[in-house]
């Protein structure tokens, strides 16, 4: 988001810094649309058999419960992809 922020101070800043802020709003804006597509919606789903994982477009993970060891449930709230790792002890 720095480049999206840079961007816009030198579009506000003036002429010679005018093609820099639109590059830089430009780079900005596909970050954001980058790490929005690959993080929302996240969804976490526990059923009688497996832990099914949804993260943006391209994770979708289903866990076998029998396999985990260990789970502590109060920080499966996290909107990380990464801190599902962390927190489930897997066999």
């Amino acid at each position: 988001m720095i480049p999206l922020a840079l961007g816009l101070f030198f579009l506000l800043a003036g002429d010679p810094n005018r093609n820099a802020g639109y590059l830089l709003l430009v780079i900005g804006v596909v970050e954001g649309v980058v790490i929005l597509i690959l993080t929302y919606p996240l969804y976490y789903e526990v059923t009688t058999s497996e832990l099914i994982v949804r993260c943006g477009v391209l994770m979708n993970q289903h866990i076998p419960l029998n396999i985990l060891m260990r789970c502590n449930l109060s920080s499966l709230s996290s909107w990380r992809c990464s801190c599902l790792g962390s927190r489930l002890l897997i066999a």
